[in-house]
């Protein structure tokens, strides 16, 4: 075996890469389909813009502020982060589904998801 793929030879470490995997799809979908919504939404490349601005402020202004703070924070956060991006995305199905889905209330939702993701990838750092 290959010196880079004998990592997968542990089990703890296939679990790992492969849950690390599931969650980049699924947030990875999660973005594609929010930028496809609100182009179909407005058919705005401006407004499509936007999205990115909401996704990058949450993340520089929180990992900014995150990174001043000790170092030595234990790990608990973890589940609070990736609960807050749970909630979020269900927020964004339900306000979907529900047929309550505006522009202004698809940003706000896209930058607590950012923020929540900045939190998670400061302590995925360490």
């Amino acid at each position: 075996m290959h010196a880079p793929w004998r990592a997968l030879r542990h089990r703890d470490y296939r679990r790992l890469w492969f849950g690390h995997l599931v969650s980049l799809t699924g947030s990875q979908m999660q973005w594609v389909a929010l930028d496809w919504h609100i182009y179909v939404l407005t058919g705005s490349p401006l407004a499509l813009g936007l999205v990115g601005l909401c996704r990058v402020v949450p993340i520089v202004i929180f990992s900014l502020w995150e990174g001043r703070r000790r170092p030595g924070r234990p790990a608990e956060g973890d589940a609070r982060d990736a609960g807050a991006m749970l909630v979020v995305a269900l927020a964004l199905g339900l306000v979907t589904r529900a047929g309550l889905d505006t522009v202004p209330l698809l940003y706000i939702l896209t930058a607590a998801s950012a923020a929540a993701s900045a939190f998670d990838n400061r302590r995925g750092r360490r």
